[in-house]
């Protein structure tokens, strides 16, 4: 890979494939966390109406231009960080970006359209919480922190969008939507110069240097079970979420590679006990959620009402015996060995690769491995595995 700069300080990511797609995403370090002072869900609301006008095209446009040149195209808002991205045949690449470019450089938000879109995102909202899965999510961190953004789902909350308007939209765009807060990644088989002359032939007016860094606030979790019985599950959700905001970057590695060990569909220590072993649930997984602005570890378990409570205790007790377990150095160099094959395996996708080192670098994670030992494991769960949040819906 090889990244450069073009003279408005926008930071493009080159990678050289020989593969017959072209991948590229554009991201932006405007997320729902840069939304202070703005209606929840604005960022989100921002994502949506840009594909509706801009200063050449139309809604109706905008679609037929992507589904003609496009074979796959989205845009995501996460709590960090909005990305555009998509893949496309090499010799479509210009028009792709004449497209794109439109959209992120000029759009035009229209107070009849911007009310059209907030009843699809309130439908989406619903939809949203629907979901079991992201409902058990959003209560987890409801009940977790008092003042942290991820406390309301990124979408926001009906009533706040009700209170987007244009002004906030256009507030939003020119505050976080700048050059300077911006990361270009292609991935193709288009020679640098051509690709790199093409990005700049449509972003090099893209000028808008400013930006303005959010500070983050990793309040602390707050300890302790809440539980939500009154959805009339066939089942119970149990999420364990403890904060990782502390540790630093070789810290975060040597628990990503406890985590291979710990959680990992199949054989992990998790999976062997509560669901090959006790029979005790079908689906149980982990996660380490890095991002910024986030920093959490989550443990999540579908179970039958009748056995929470002892799936609880063996998981507190599986907790209890990882902080002292000793780490064998082969096991070790195993799991960095899969962990490293496994995303070798995601890149095989190239527009997922884009979005990868394009949010890695928004979000300021780092992707070296580290040369960790037993020691080092104990050290790091030892910050990390206590004074959990539980959150159990059924």
């Amino acid at each position: 890979m090889e990244t450069i700069e073009i003279n408005n300080k926008l930071k493009i990511n080159y990678i050289y494939n020989e593969n017959k797609i072209t991948s590229f995403s554009i991201g932006f370090d405007a997320g729902a966390l840069n939304e202070e002072g703005y209606p929840l869900g604005t960022a989100h609301a921002l994502e949506h109406m840009l594909f509706k006008r801009t200063k050449n095209r139309d809604e109706a446009k905008i679609s037929s231009d992507i589904d003609r040149f496009f074979g796959f195209s989205n845009a995501m808002t996460n709590y960090p960080y909005a990305i555009y991205y998509g893949s496309l045949l090499p010799e479509d690449f210009e028009k792709c970006l004449d497209i794109y470019s439109d959209i992120i450089k000029y759009p035009v938000f229209l107070e009849k359209e911007l009310k059209e879109e907030i009843k699809i995102i309130k439908e989406e909202l619903r939809e949203w919480k629907d979901d079991n899965d992201k409902f058990l999510e959003d209560e987890a961190f409801y009940n977790s922190f008092k003042n942290r953004r991820i406390k309301y789902p990124i979408i926001g909350e009906e009533a706040q969008l009700d209170l987007i308007d244009t002004s906030a939209l256009y507030c939003f765009y020119d505050k976080f939507y700048t050059s300077s807060n911006c990361i270009i990644t292609i991935s193709t088989n288009l020679n640098k110069e051509k690709a790199l002359g093409l990005i700049e032939k449509y972003f090099s007016d893209f000028n808008r240097k400013s930006k303005s860094s959010t500070l983050i606030n990793y309040e602390k979790n707050i300890p302790g079970i809440f539980i939500k019985d009154d959805l009339k599950l066939n089942g119970a959700k149990i999420k364990y979420l403890f904060a990782i905001s502390d540790l630093d970057k070789e810290e975060i590695f040597a628990f990503k590679v406890f985590d291979y060990l710990f959680g990992r569909a199949g054989n992990g220590i998790l999976y062997n006990q509560i669901r090959t072993k006790e029979a005790l649930c079908y689906d149980i997984n982990t996660e380490v959620k890095n991002e910024k602005g986030i920093k959490l570890y989550a443990i999540n378990i579908n179970v039958s009402k009748k056995n929470i409570d002892k799936t609880m205790e063996i998981i507190n007790s599986l907790i209890e015996g990882v902080k002292s377990k000793e780490y064998k150095t082969e096991e070790i160099k195993k799991s960095i060995e899969k962990i490293s094959f496994l995303k070798a395996i995601r890149h095989e996708k190239s527009v997922l690769l884009c979005n990868d080192i394009t949010t890695d670098i928004l979000m300021e994670t780092d992707d070296n491995i580290y040369n960790i030992d037993s020691n080092k494991i104990r050290d790091t769960l030892s910050k990390v595995l206590k004074d959990g949040t539980i959150q159990i819906v059924y």
